[in-house]
């Protein structure tokens, strides 16, 4: 089987992200079961972590992947949806899969299911998010790889990533979305999504909004797991964000990193930053990242200067010198007086760990690139920014980034959005920041129509220009006719129309 059939043979499974569907009547983690069992189990040759949430599981994902690669460990990494290439979707240590390793797997896939594929029964039709998430799974049990880093698709408790024995868990904040199917409130939404928690797992928790946190910790209670909440075992400070790219310190107990740098603009993408590397930090205190892999405490300390100091372990303090001033091959060249009260097992790390690998780390974090997610694109002289903000969290966390670094320039939206989106919500954050908007949509059949979005906007009662056009490329026309010097071209709403919009505009691809 040649790529492109590959492609047309996993497309021909029910696909949730285009047709409507009955969540928990079409969801069933037993149909995942029985697939992975039909091909030998394979999720049990590598360590999994999932990453749920409402919002910034791309970003965590991609954040704690770069991480451990850099790490010297090898990752595998599942998202979705794609924006352009269906590859994207699965990755390894960053590198798309390959076509004709894609074709393979699925040429032995389909001789699989072929021949059971009716051994399914009542527990319904094999989806296609269900076929991918086979892929990405025998696709690293095949490559070795020690960890496998799986952003769960919809919801949590029936995702078919769920199925998964994870190390550990991140949940990014939960907030509403997805109303249709996970629940009218954040509660409800929040009981779908703590489904992901293991027994006596261990939980990495972003900020959570209030309903979620209490959902949150009685199922840490009832299933003995232990959490890690960010703003309380580990922590962001002294954050400096601008356009292109911002700097926090990163402190968790013992452990205080400063001056870490990250290309995503916007606060809450430090935030996401710090869960990954509180994330390494857990697996770190797991054994799963063995000392000679990989020290925490060095590995994240900042690329060195003459002088510099790092505090770890509490009283220690460790000197730091240019690799070019180093003794023999020793980074740590000077340890002081009071090294005596670190433990034998970090000081095996700090002695043995090159500043190259340490140096890696820390450039891993400041070149992590994730598309679509407050992108700025230059065309000629026109600022373009394409962000995925698809519900009212991401739009407010959008619209309030925008209305910080652009607070002059005339902003001229291009919105297009999927049916079962909270329209209401989503239009009256970016509203409150919108001088134009042209609605569109994207060539997913369930993209809402353009003209139905307008009628939103009457009813909002804005009051500013609108427009619509059938396809991106026609709203594009529009916009360039509305451009300005002193204006800026916001692209925004759905992940589809942004895919789309990359594509146009020629952005950076995966490799």
């Amino acid at each position: 089987m040649h790529y492109r059939a590959a492609i047309d043979f996993l497309f021909s499974f029910l696909n949730y992200e285009v047709i409507s569907f009955e969540y928990r009547r079409d969801f069933n983690l037993k149909r995942m079961g029985l697939l992975l069992n039909w091909v030998g189990r394979p999720d049990r040759e590598f360590t999994s972590i999932l990453i749920g949430g409402t919002n910034a599981k791309g970003s965590v994902t991609n954040f704690l992947s770069d991480l451990l690669r850099s790490s010297g460990q090898k990752t595998g990494m599942y998202t979705s949806p794609h924006l352009v290439s269906p590859r994207e979707r699965i990755r390894l240590n960053g590198k798309m899969i390959p076509e004709k390793k894609f074709a393979k797997l699925v040429t032995k896939l389909k001789s699989v299911i072929e021949k059971k594929r009716k051994e399914t029964g009542a527990l319904g039709p094999i989806t296609f998010f269900e076929m991918f998430t086979l892929l990405a799974i025998l696709y690293f049990a095949e490559e070795k790889v020690r960890f496998g880093v799986f952003e769960v698709g919809m919801g949590g408790r029936l995702d078919a990533t769920n199925i998964l024995n994870a190390a550990l868990t991140i949940l990014t904040p939960i907030d509403l979305d997805h109303e249709k199917h996970l629940g009218k409130t954040v509660t409800q939404i929040a009981l779908e999504k703590a489904a992901l928690i293991k027994p006596r797992g261990q939980v990495v928790i972003g900020h959570q909004n209030p309903d979620a946190l209490r959902v949150i910790s009685r199922e840490l209670k009832q299933k003995k797991a232990t959490g890690f909440f960010l703003g309380k075992e580990f922590k962001s400070k002294n954050k400096k964000i601008t356009a292109t790219g911002s700097s926090f310190d990163f402190s968790m107990n013992e452990i205080s990193v400063k001056g870490l740098n990250i290309k995503l603009p916007g606060r809450h993408q430090i935030d996401n930053a710090a869960c990954a590397i509180a994330a390494v930090k857990v697996l770190y205190g797991q054994d799963l990242v063995r000392a000679n892999e990989i020290d925490f405490d060095a590995s994240l300390s900042p690329r060195p200067h003459k002088g510099e100091r790092v505090r770890v372990r509490g009283n220690l303090t460790a000197q730091l010198c240019h690799p070019e001033q180093r003794e023999g091959s020793s980074v740590w060249r000077k340890l002081h007086e009071r090294s005596e009260i670190i433990d034998p097992s970090t000081f095996a790390c700090m002695a043995g760990l090159r500043m190259t690998k340490a140096s890696k780390i820390r450039y891993s974090l400041a070149n992590s690139f994730w598309p679509g997610r407050f992108e700025i694109v230059k065309r000629g002289s026109q600022t373009i920014i394409l962000d995925g903000a698809h519900n009212e969290h991401a739009m407010r966390k959008f619209s309030n980034t925008v209305r910080k670094f652009f607070p002059l320039e005339k902003k001229i939206v291009m919105f297009g959005i999927s049916r079962d989106k909270n329209i209401t919500r989503v239009l009256a954050s970016l509203c409150q920041i919108a001088d134009c908007v042209i609605a569109t949509k994207s060539q997913n059949s369930r993209a809402r129509e353009p003209k139905l979005i307008l009628e939103e906007l009457n009813r909002l009662h804005f009051k500013k220009q609108t427009f619509w056009a059938p396809n991106l490329k026609e709203a594009i026309q529009i916009a360039d006719s509305l451009e300005s010097r002193k204006s800026i071209l916001l692209v925004t709403g759905s992940l589809f129309l942004i895919g789309e919009a990359r594509e146009f505009f020629k952005c950076r691809q995966f490799v």
